[in-house]
């Protein structure tokens, strides 16, 4: 059928055989989801991607039974089995019996979205707990899933470097617009050095029976925990495997959680992938896997930038979502990347913030010269958008010239875009700045996670005293803070929440070789020097 009728039909609530008060469309590179009410559709596109292929109704209607029958493992109560689509007065339909069927939706159970682990983690409401029970669930039903002959096969080197080439192949003939070349370069060098390094373990491991049937497509938006009575504390579902091709979803269990663990880590939650990891390791008493994970959160983070820039490349998809998939794509890229690499050379965002003369840009340029970061000033980056010259003075009060509200928003902004566009190309990057409020460095953050690198805050730290020194002991530079202002700031400073990620204290009154010691040993336990 004409994938726009499709769209056009479903998309209205009397298309269905029960009461539908609004549809809601979402769109995949491979189907297409009508959110009806209390229930979901989800139809097939008819179409061949190389790696999946539903050119067929018999295809569509094979791959739709074995969608349910596959689901069923994790979400027993969630798949409720497959629909005949029919044309009834010109128009497409559910229902009817299967010789009259024109297409076939997967007919699902709608979940609250609020539950699944994305939307938790974005509402400040998933826990520690929470992720410790999904890795002990997924733990569990990897163990029921061995040993598995044709799970073995996929899981051997060869398979393993043959999707690898696969990925690439596919990113290799996107765009300048979908993906950076020279990301792309840097990334299929690291995937290829880890797979070689693993070469030995993964041909020992499918030979061991590790392998299993898992699920293929660990997403936190496709884990639901659900607050239930019993004696369970939650409801784990965890929904949409691959059904498609067993390459996908069959191979070393490690494959299978380390998807979910890199999807945490694309939001953010670097500590909870952590821990997902660990419990999972722990679960299931594969201490040898715990070798594979970079590789596998690698590859993983890999193919969701694949999925992203096939979707970026879709006609049916509107402009606006094409171009965000697009920038998951790039993100995605990225964050590929930092899984790869060794600490010392991992796409990263260090924001070096405090009060004037705090030792923020003596520890800004030692992380320049030390561990390969490009270096952002906002006291350089705010005189010259007003075309004043670094070491030339502007001071004014506080809040006015070019220390107004709105000069320091420009400012800020202008560090933002410099800063994304460094990490979008695989680039380390620190950012000098006071970052008094807690939205200021939230906004970076946030923008350092949707470019898919990892995020740490420094807050240097010095007192009065020292504070004063320094100041008259300054001759000339970019900054034009004096005492005076220095005390208005503090009164306005907001400390550290305890939702800003991996952050720390640093204290700048001793030596300045202790401090940079204590700065870089920092760096290290955070992953990022």
């Amino acid at each position: 059928m004409d994938l726009e009728q499709i769209i056009r039909d479903l998309s209205r609530a009397d298309a269905y055989e029960h009461p539908v008060p609004s549809v809601e469309v979402i769109q995949t590179h491979g189907s297409v989801v009508f959110l009806a009410g209390e229930h979901v559709y989800k139809v097939k596109k008819p179409r061949n991607l190389g790696f999946l292929d539903y050119s067929t109704l018999e295809r569509r209607r094979v791959f739709c039974r074995a969608e349910v029958e596959l689901n069923r493992r994790l979400a027993p109560d969630v798949y409720l089995g497959v629909e005949a689509l029919s044309l009834r007065g010109g128009r497409l339909r559910v229902g009817g019996s299967d010789p009259s069927a024109v297409e076939y939706a997967v007919h699902m159970r709608r979940l609250p979205e609020s539950a699944t682990l994305r939307s938790r983690w974005r509402g400040g409401t998933l826990h520690v707990a929470m992720v410790e029970r999904v890795a002990r669930a997924v733990a569990e039903f990897h163990a029921t899933k061995r040993p598995d002959h044709e799970a073995a096969v996929w899981s051997r080197r060869a398979e393993v470097e043959r999707n690898h080439a696969d990925n690439f192949e596919t990113l290799a003939a996107q765009s300048e617009q979908v993906i950076a070349a020279a990301v792309l370069t840097r990334l299929e060098a690291a995937a290829t050095e880890a797979l070689a390094g693993a070469a030995a373990l993964l041909d020992r491991r499918a030979s061991q029976g590790v392998a299993c049937d898992g699920h293929g497509d660990l997403r936190t938006d496709h884990v639901y925990v659900r607050e239930v009575d019993g004696s369970q504390p939650w409801q784990i579902d965890i929904v949409d495997c691959i059904e498609f091709d067993p390459r996908y979803r069959c191979g070393d269990p490690i494959a299978d959680i380390a998807f979910l663990a890199v999807d945490l880590a694309a939001l953010g939650a670097h500590a909870l992938a952590d821990r997902l990891m660990e419990t999972y390791l722990e679960a299931s008493g594969d201490e040898e896997g715990a070798q594979l994970v970079p590789l596998y959160r690698g590859y993983r983070a890999t193919v969701r930038a694949k999925v992203e820039a096939i979707r970026a490349g879709l006609e049916e998809v509107p402009d606006g979502e094409r171009r965000e998939a697009a920038a998951r794509a790039r993100a995605w890229m990225v964050l590929a990347l930092a899984e790869l690499e060794t600490p010392s050379r991992r796409p990263a965002l260090v924001l070096v913030a405090g009060l004037p003369a705090s030792g923020k840009s003596t520890v800004a340029e030692a992380l320049v010269e030390n561990s390969g970061f490009e270096w952002i000033r906002a006291d350089v980056v705010r005189k010259r958008l007003a075309g004043v010259a670094a070491s030339s003075s502007a001071a004014a009060p506080v809040n006015r010239g070019i220390y107004s509200p709105v000069w320091s928003d420009r400012t800020y902004d202008e560090c933002l875009k410099l800063a994304r566009r460094s990490l979008l190309q695989g680039g380390r990057v620190v950012v000098d700045a006071t970052l008094l409020t807690r939205a200021r460095r939230r906004a970076f953050r946030d923008a350092a996670v949707e470019s898919g690198a990892r995020v740490v805050t420094l807050v240097c730290a010095a007192s009065e005293s020292t504070t004063y020194a320094r100041m008259a002991a300054r001759k000339s530079g970019p900054s034009d803070a004096d005492f005076e202002v220095y005390q208005a700031l503090a009164r306005r400073w907001e400390p550290l929440g305890p939702d800003e990620g991996l952050h720390a204290i640093i204290e700048t009154d001793g030596l300045q070789r202790d401090v940079l010691r204590t700065v870089l040993d920092q760096l290290g336990q955070f992953g990022v020097g």
